[in-house]
């Protein structure tokens, strides 16, 4: 729980974690030099007797204030922390058990999400995903990954639900039917690829349908390697005047993906979506092939309101969804832009933070006191 009796921070409570916490950040966007914070982060240390279990690991709880100061922060023992948005009155809760209240189905990134930092589903959210889905909770993995990558990937793990891929350019119900496309055809895919190759020669390209995935020469070595099994004979420009890809790959030997993005885009058009999911390389696609998109392709097939759909994820591709969905779930790994627009923060993914979510809905479904923090 936040509390604000007054205009001055006067104490942190923290009470019954089951993780426990050996920091807290508390950010003050007014607030700019002096010893206690760091470009507007106050770190607040919590001295270890006042923790009953063991130490781990920091937890980040962005309170925007209404002046330059706190009067009291309260935290108990949940793994989930709310962002507190203005306005304040006398009492702001943060509590799982009323913000996951009403979540009927669990939209969830894959790579930097749900899988740990080794590409893993762990033992823990493989179980917690399990429990979710008996509950009959409704589950989508909406992730950048192609479509045969994603199903290999799923099926090996043994988890089923709804699937979006190529960053929502298509969309399959659990029975496999797809329920949402949006391609690049022969001309607008060679338009890309022509607008790319002029203004920045540097550039390397890839191209991805719904089973194939085609590299040029000089892609990056290691995710060449990585991706041995699905990369097809051929060149780039050629399936890419085929028509049928759902997204243009482009990489760079030296800028990130971050640093290109807004002049590629610029560069493209209106017509056009230019992400990324790894600073590696660009993800380009038809403006509308997005994971808010597919979000909203799901919940449709699955007789929902978006508002009923709970969205994790990590990077700005996840965005779209985010903004969608009824509650935007951040992990602790995530970019800053994801966890500006979140509305809870998790653990992140090589701390399970997927199945503290899920095991959260789950609780709040059974009415179980452990959802209450």
């Amino acid at each position: 729980m936040v509390s604000f009796a007054g205009d001055r921070f006067s104490a942190i409570d923290l009470l019954d974690a089951p993780d426990a916490l050996a920091d807290v950040h508390v950010r003050n966007p007014a607030a700019r030099g002096g010893p206690a914070y760091d470009d507007g982060w106050l770190w607040l240390p919590l001295a270890p007797d006042r923790v009953t279990t063991r130490l781990v690991g920091t937890v980040q709880v962005e309170v925007v204030w209404s002046g330059d100061s706190l009067s009291s922060l309260r935290i108990t023992g949940c793994p989930l922390w709310m962002r507190i948005r203005p306005p304040f009155g006398p009492a702001v809760t943060a509590d799982p058990a009323t913000a996951l209240r009403g979540v009927d189905l669990v939209a969830m990134d894959l790579d930097g999400t749900m899988l740990n930092g080794r590409g893993e589903v762990t033992a823990r959210v493989g179980a917690a995903v399990r429990r979710a889905r008996d509950e009959g909770i409704q589950l989508a993995f909406v992730t950048g990954r192609p479509l045969a990558d994603t199903r290999d990937l799923l099926s090996s793990a043994g988890l089923h639900g709804y699937v979006a891929a190529s960053n929502g350019a298509i969309v399959l119900d659990p029975d496999g039917r797809v329920l949402h496309r949006r391609v690049l055809d022969g001309e607008r895919a060679a338009e890309v690829a022509r607008h790319l190759h002029l203004w920045f020669p540097e550039l390397v390209l890839g191209a991805v349908d719904e089973s194939r995935l085609f590299l040029d020469p000089g892609f990056p070595a290691d995710l060449a390697h990585e991706w041995s099994s699905q990369v097809c004979a051929g060149s780039v420009s050629d399936a890419l005047s085929d028509g049928g890809m759902l997204k243009v790959l482009a990489a760079h030997a030296q800028l990130s993906a971050e640093t290109l993005a807004p002049a590629v885009s610029a560069a493209l058009g209106d017509e056009y979506l230019v992400t990324y999911s790894t600073q590696r390389f660009l993800e380009i696609s038809d403006i509308h092939a997005t994971k808010g998109e597919a979000v909203d392709a799901i919940a449709a097939a699955a007789g929902l309101p978006t508002t009923a759909v709970a969205t994790i994820g990590d990077m700005p591709n996840d965005l779209p969804m985010l903004d969608r969905s009824g509650i935007a779930v951040a992990v602790g790994n995530a970019d800053r832009r994801i966890v500006d627009v979140a509305d809870m923060i998790i653990p992140g993914n090589d701390h399970d933070g997927v199945a503290h979510l899920l095991d959260a809905v789950v609780a709040v479904r059974r009415g179980l006191p452990e959802a209450r923090g």
